[in-house]
């Protein structure tokens, strides 16, 4: 009989310990996830303190600090022991080539980038594959990942891995690719029934459409984008000055 109470008693304390826990990280979580990074970063040190073993509480603390920018090398450290605990998580990976791309490791940054996609097939993945490769001049490769996004889940209906690839594609100079693809973010826009204020990427496909005619040579296509641009947003300059540039061509 003694054992027996002896036995629950301690598996409700282990029960309670590991609630407490759980509540205590799905908190700094919560604040992370809601922008309190700086919060975040005061209690990651309790944190990791008092799990030292919780994969998770090394991992959250790590992006708090790459958030905050505060203490790249403190940043790497404590994800790297996240890393030794949990090592083929997806989150963890991604955070890892985030890091190493602020670190200047340009290649290691894509290696795990590209491997935190595979694991994960998220569109919040590729996207940042796409961008880190597109500012290190990998374009084709940026080209990849923002293929890789548009494929997901998410990704199908949104338009900036087709935006963003248009963009590479003109200053490639292969005009015909990048208005395919600008088209197509027009098109995958369109097709989610939009509302209200135009997104702002619309707005860009549209200009960036107009660019694109312009470069070609065919000026009354490019006006008519540039048009649809500043029609959807007035404030927006860039249509503007494009319009104004065209006017003093002769295409009024």
């Amino acid at each position: 009989m003694r054992r027996s109470v002896l036995l629950c008693l301690c598996f409700l304390c282990c029960s309670l310990t590991l609630g407490a826990a759980q509540n205590d990280i799905n908190q700094m979580r919560s604040n992370v996830e809601e922008g309190y990074y700086a919060v975040a970063v005061r209690l990651g040190p309790n944190l990791i303190a008092s799990y030292p073993e919780s994969a998770e509480a090394h991992y959250l603390y790590s992006l708090a600090l790459y958030l905050t920018g505060q203490n790249l090398p403190l940043a790497r450290d404590t994800l790297d022991k996240a890393l030794t605990l949990a090592p083929d998580t997806p989150e963890y990976t991604r955070l890892d080539g985030l890091i190493k791309a602020r670190e200047g490791d340009t290649v290691g940054a894509l290696g795990a980038l590209e491997a935190a996609f595979l694991r994960g097939q998220r569109y919040e993945v590729a996207m940042d594959w796409g961008r880190v490769a597109w500012e290190s001049g990998n374009f084709e490769e940026a080209l990849r990942a923002y293929e890789a996004a548009s494929a997901t889940e998410r990704g199908r209906a949104e338009l900036w891995p087709y935006l963003n690839s248009g963009r590479i594609l003109k200053s490639q100079g292969d005009l015909n690719a990048a208005r395919s693809v600008l088209e197509r973010a027009v098109e995958v826009y369109n097709a989610g029934e939009p509302e209200g204020v135009p997104s702002p990427g619309y707005v860009e496909a549209y200009f960036r459409l107009g660019e694109v005619y312009e470069a070609a040579g065919q000026f009354e296509e490019a006006r008519t984008h540039y048009q649809s641009a500043a029609n959807l947003d007035v404030n927006y300059s860039p249509a503007r000055d494009a319009l104004d540039r065209l006017r003093r061509r002769g295409f009024p």
